[in-house]
């Protein structure tokens, strides 16, 4: 069901099908009409302010944000209930002495432009192997996944 709050656009582009459109329309939903502390996963925040984690759920559709994996973050189970699997990963680390922590550092840490949502793979292969996985490479994959969710709920333009 979709809420009053959000609306699902017309698949113009053909990137994803009804169903995945309507299960991911359901899904924000789902998270941002009724997050709560558990469902942000609060353990994993490290303080990142929870508007920024609503932005972050959002622009990520709840899948990962690495273009080759894409993978639920919110999987539904046999059982109807769901798991919340994302991890907030830092672009330059919280921590000086984290992956990438010679890149220059954002005043704020956890702003939203220094964070993007993958699954718990994808977060340790970027963060055990930060020299393959560049904070521009990072940065990269964000914008692109965030451009390719847009184009799958835009509008279509007609001229006339």
């Amino acid at each position: 069901m979709i809420c009053k709050h959000h609306c699902i656009g017309n698949n113009s582009v053909g990137l994803i099908n009804k169903k995945s459109a309507r299960r991911t329309a359901d899904k924000c939903c789902i998270l941002l009409c009724s997050v709560s502390k558990s469902m942000m996963g609060a353990s994993d925040t490290r303080n990142i302010p929870v508007d920024t984690l609503r932005a972050l759920i959002a622009r990520s559709g709840g899948y990962c944000q690495n273009p080759e994996c894409n993978r639920d973050l919110f999987p539904f189970l046999a059982d109807g209930t769901y798991r919340n699997i994302k991890e907030s990963a830092h672009i330059i680390p919280f921590s000086i002495n984290g992956p990438r922590g010679t890149e220059d550092r954002p005043e704020e840490p956890h702003n939203f432009n220094n964070i993007i949502l993958l699954c718990p793979t994808c977060h340790t292969l970027a963060d055990k192997f930060s020299e393959r996985y560049p904070a521009v490479m990072l940065r990269e994959w964000k914008a692109k996944h965030e451009q390719r969710l847009r184009q799958c709920f835009a509008a279509p333009s007609v001229k006339s």
